[in-house]
């Protein structure tokens, strides 16, 4: 899979989370350019989102990704950069 590929994907699996978060029935309802605090995303809904993309992709995120990261884009296009980041040895 491309890398345009798999942020259109991971993008279009954070769009569609935010919407199952926040009861919202159309996922064309959350445009992937919105700010999550405009979407209605208080800091539970955040910590839902971060937690459901990490269970996901298997990565671990950040706890504030979704301030720092603040649309479905955004979030989309870092946690593509974290899956394809070189694993750090411990």
């Amino acid at each position: 899979m491309s890398t345009e590929d798999r942020v259109l994907t991971l993008r279009e699996h954070i769009r569609a989370t935010v919407a199952r978060i926040l009861h919202i029935d159309d996922i064309g309802d959350v445009d992937p350019n919105t700010e999550f605090v405009r979407l209605g995303m208080d800091s539970l809904a955040s910590v839902d989102l971060k937690n459901s993309v990490e269970n996901a992709v298997g990565v671990p995120l950040p706890s504030g990704v979704t301030f720092d990261h603040p649309t479905p884009a955004r979030l989309a296009a870092f946690v593509d950069q974290c899956m394809s980041a070189p694993a750090v040895a411990a």
